[in-house]
């Protein structure tokens, strides 16, 4: 299923598993999303953070979140000028 609209509306109304999250918002919003939304991803699923390289200096908190939990996984692909953070939820 896709779901698509204000995230901070629509975050609210999901249900799990979900198996991708595309994070594609404002940057200052991102650990907000991660903290909401982790529950609900199965173990094995991914979350993508949009925009990681490009827009790095307001994603300090969110990159430190993703450091911070043992569950999660994460690689920066830099293909472009804006990148991405692909996280992998291990447990």
């Amino acid at each position: 299923m896709l779901v698509e609209g204000d995230a901070h509306e629509t975050i609210k109304k999901l249900q799990g598993p979900v198996d991708l999250v595309l994070l594609d918002a404002e940057k200052e919003g991102f650990t907000d999303y991660l903290k909401k939304i982790l529950p609900l991803v199965r173990k094995g699923g991914l979350i993508i953070g949009h925009d990681s390289s490009g827009q790095a200096s307001m994603m300090q908190d969110y990159f430190q979140a993703l450091a911070a939990n043992p569950a999660l996984e994460t690689v920066f692909v830099d293909a472009s000028r804006w990148g991405m953070a692909i996280t992998r939820k291990m447990k």
